[in-house]
This record gives structure tokens, C-alpha cells and sequence, in this order.
């Protein structure tokens, strides 16, 4: 009789032993047998012995992400590099990426086979998009897998706040304190706003309250 670690099946006739690889990427399998030549006394008869079995690879698994996603600021300028993308192969094969279609065209592009560049950090605004998305193939000369990375885009402070309004009106008399109105303003990127007074036709005229 005979047993292995990674084979589906191994059998023993006569003195051929066939063995049935469990396709799984173990390359080197041992087998163990017992010889017996029909003794019964104590199995002093028995006999064990060890066949070390080498399976030959093939290329049979297509190349696949190990992480789906990256991350790039807003901020980043073109040729700016995002990272070289992670996959597997379990045959250890080296794989070529490169991008079927994205989001906004041109906006990435990848070099040296796995390196993930910006190209065109115009496409690139955490206001507009803050999560894209890029096809990419991956191929290992022989097996080719699709899949899709998506990359996060982080904020910065890149945008002005602006005032909604700019006109107030109010009756001439009012004592000195008098709320003339509250100042509305926005800031794309979310930051904490601060308002101040820079300058104005009266000096000391009108202050604000930060409240």
C-alpha cells in the first residue's frame, strides 16, 4: 500500500505504483510503501520504504491582484508614481500589466509592466471624484486575468471659500452693535472658515463678531 501528501489518488500494482497528482502547485511529493512478502511472524516480514516524487510545473494560472486599490492626492503632479501594483501568480511567473479603459481617459498610466503612474493629474480632483476606477489585464505571456483597481484621491486644500452673499441693506440710525446680517460662505475642500475685514470706505465702520 501507498500514501502521499498531494496526490488525489496513489495506487500500487505489483511493483508500479500510479500516482494522481492533486493539482495543487507542491512540486515535490513523497510517496511511502510497505513491501510484505506474505509473513505473519511479529511483521518481520514487512518492509517500508520511501519514493520521492518531483512534479514538473506548468503555466496553468492566470496572474491576479493582491490589492485592489491605491491611493493618490489631488495634489500629485504628472509622472508622479502611485506605487507598483501587487499581484500573485502562483506558478511564480512574472506578469505584464497594462490598462484596458478607465474612468477618465489618460487620467493613469502604467509603466515598467506594474508601475502606476499619474498621467494627467488635470483628471484629478478629490472634489469632482474621490474614488476612480481603471480596468487593467494582467498577463503572464501564456494566461491572461482582468480586474479592477480603484484608486482613492485624497484631499487637500486647494480651493478658496466664497461668500454666498454680498449685499446687505440696513436703516441709517441703528446704534453701534446692530447685527446688519450673518455672512454665508462655502469651502469646497470643507476646511474652517475665519473671516476678517481687509478693508472698507469708512474705517471702523462695521466690525464682525465671530460669533
Amino acid at each position: 500500500n501507498g500514501g502521499s501528501q498531494h496526490a488525489s489518488s496513489v495506487t500500487i500494482s505489483g511493483s508500479k505504483i500510479i500516482y494522481q497528482h492533486d493539482d495543487s502547485e507542491s512540486v515535490v511529493d513523497t510517496v511511502r510503501y510497505e513491501l510484505n512478502d506474505g509473513g505473519i511472524a511479529n511483521g518481520s516480514f514487512l518492509d517500508t520504504s520511501f519514493v520521492v516524487i518531483t512534479i514538473a510545473p506548468i503555466n496553468d494560472n492566470a496572474p491576479s491582484l493582491i490589492l485592489d486599490t491605491m491611493t493618490v492626492s489631488e495634489a500629485d503632479t504628472n509622472g508622479h508614481t502611485i506605487g507598483e501594483i501587487q499581484y500573485q501568480d502562483v506558478d511564480g511567473d512574472r506578469a505584464v500589466i497594462s490598462i484596458l479603459t478607465q474612468e477618465y481617459d489618460g487620467a493613469f498610466v502604467i509603466v515598467n509592466d506594474s508601475v502606476f503612474q499619474v498621467a494627467d493629474s488635470s483628471l484629478i480632483d478629490h472634489e469632482v471624484d474621490n474614488l476612480h476606477w481603471v480596468e487593467v489585464q494582467l498577463s503572464d505571456g501564456l494566461n491572461v486575468s482582468t480586474d479592477t483597481l480603484w484608486v482613492k484621491v485624497l484631499n487637500v486644500n486647494d480651493n478658496a471659500p466664497k461668500i454666498a452673499n454680498t449685499e446687505f441693506t440696513m436703516a441709517e440710525g441703528e446704534p453701534n452693535g446692530y447685527d446688519v446680517g450673518n455672512l454665508n460662505a462655502t469651502d469646497a475642500d470643507g476646511g474652517i472658515l475665519i473671516y476678517s475685514i481687509v478693508n472698507q470706505e469708512y474705517s471702523g465702520a462695521f466690525s464682525l463678531d465671530s460669533n
